[in-house]
């Protein structure tokens, strides 16, 4: 789960811990009281539920995959900076 900067930090201090992100194929298909949702496929509580994807530490019972640049590993938690080759060396 996401962990905010201390309080007191500057404007745009970024969070201690990234949450996970969720892209358009991840979006619920109901609120959580069950009434439809016209643009998502996946059951409310595979994504919010005490082991759904934003809530659990280990194993989440639905991944969401990483769609955003930079980002890897299991839970979109472990940056990847992408580099041109010929930029790498400091010539």
């Amino acid at each position: 789960a996401r962990v905010p900067a201390p309080p007191g930090s500057p404007p745009g201090t970024p969070p201690l811990r990234r949450g996970r992100p969720m892209n358009d194929p991840c979006k619920s298909a109901t609120t959580a009281d069950g009434k439809p949702l016209h643009w998502g496929a996946v059951p409310f509580d595979n994504l919010y539920g005490p082991d759904g994807w934003c809530n659990a530490d280990a194993n989440p019972v639905h991944t969401c995959g990483c769609a955003l640049e930079s980002l890897t590993g299991r839970f979109c938690d472990e940056p990847n900076e992408s580099f041109c080759v010929n930029q790498c060396s400091g010539r």
